[in-house]
């Protein structure tokens, strides 16, 4: 398991990744990413004790298609029909998904781009009341400190 992927949810949501530490060879998560581990845990340990993990979770999938099946109206009767638009109903949704996660990307990049802008102006001004030349007359005129 890579450091990026445990470090990930932390930069999802625009906060500062947490360090990770290393010991004996094993990445050591950090607090907040101390739940996505124990996730992984449960997951992992699931998974080596299901034979078959696709029929594992198959009733999750059937809630979920019988979900589009619903929103199909009750005039609509043939079973073959109704699939077939379920089916269109889920690629929409599919498709929806996709945008949002899109847009979650972008907005991400403009937050950090929006932070880099920030630190700079910051540190622009930090250097302008350092050198003294941050008064400005009220025409427009500098002054400097003397």
């Amino acid at each position: 398991m890579c450091s990026r992927a445990l470090a990930g949810s932390r930069e999802e949501v625009g906060q500062e990744p947490l360090p990770l530490y290393r010991r004996a060879g094993h990445i050591m998560p950090t607090a907040q990413s101390r739940a996505q581990v124990f996730g992984q845990i449960g997951g992992l340990t699931r998974a080596a004790m299901c034979v078959d993990n696709r029929a594992h979770t198959q009733p999750a999938r059937d809630a979920r298609f019988q979900k589009y099946l619903d929103q199909i109206p009750p005039e609509i009767t043939d079973p073959a029909e109704r699939e077939i638009r379920a089916v269109k109903l889920r690629a929409a949704d599919m498709r929806r998904l996709a945008l949002k996660s899109a847009d979650v990307r972008r907005n991400k990049k403009t937050r950090q781009a929006l932070d880099l802008a920030r630190a700079e102006l910051d540190i622009l001004e930090r250097e302008l009341n350092a050198s003294g030349l941050d008064n400005c007359g009220s025409d427009g005129t500098d002054r400097v400190a003397v």
